[in-house]
């Protein structure tokens, strides 16, 4: 759909399921004070930054919009086709811990989409994978087309910590910044 133009809410999202909502790409989900920061033009999202609005095509069809989630920390795992059945692996094998932390995965599959559909088809974790086929989100949050980088946003959609290890490091990472948020904080 068109930036503006009303789409469905995710299926992943089922407390809004059957909500229609306007979308807007660009601009970003909380307006900057003089004590936010939000990313330079061409730069990656670095800790503290504010997410921009994401409107992405979803593996099993239709559209999801990131800001959504608002509300609870969200984990972003941008993968190339080489790492997407290690992620899942993982992945899978800590879905319980991060769903005890208020943790929503969600994979983002950088470039063609075939192996990661594949690789999450082997799993029945309750992942989201999301597209980015054209690798235009990775180039925003993470300043490369080529992704590998886990990226934890606070209920607020602010990036709370960044890792670009090997996937069991980047849940680790991911998991140990989430216990500090603070859960009515930003």
């Amino acid at each position: 759909p068109a930036t503006g133009q009303p789409t469905p809410v995710a299926d992943d999202c089922p407390f809004l399921a059957g909500l229609r909502v306007v979308a807007s790409v660009d601009r970003y989900w909380l307006s900057p004070s003089p004590t936010t920061s939000v990313p330079a033009q061409n730069a990656p999202l670095a800790v503290g930054d504010f997410s921009p609005y994401v409107m992405m095509p979803r593996a099993g069809g239709g559209d999801a919009a990131l800001q959504l989630y608002a509300g609870a920390p969200v984990a972003l795992f941008f993968v190339g086709s080489r790492g997407a059945r290690a992620l899942f692996t993982t992945l899978s094998g800590c879905i319980d811990r991060l769903e005890a932390s208020g943790v929503r995965p969600i994979v983002i599959a950088v470039g063609d989409a075939t192996s990661h559909k594949k690789a999450k088809a082997g799993h029945r974790a309750p992942i989201a994978l999301w597209l980015d086929p054209a690798a235009r989100v990775a180039r925003t949050f993470c300043g490369t087309h080529e992704g590998d980088r886990a990226i934890l946003l606070d209920r607020n959609l602010r990036v709370a910590a960044i890792d670009d290890g090997a996937p069991d490091d980047a849940v680790e990472t991911l998991l140990a910044s989430a216990a500090t948020l603070e859960p009515d904080g930003p």
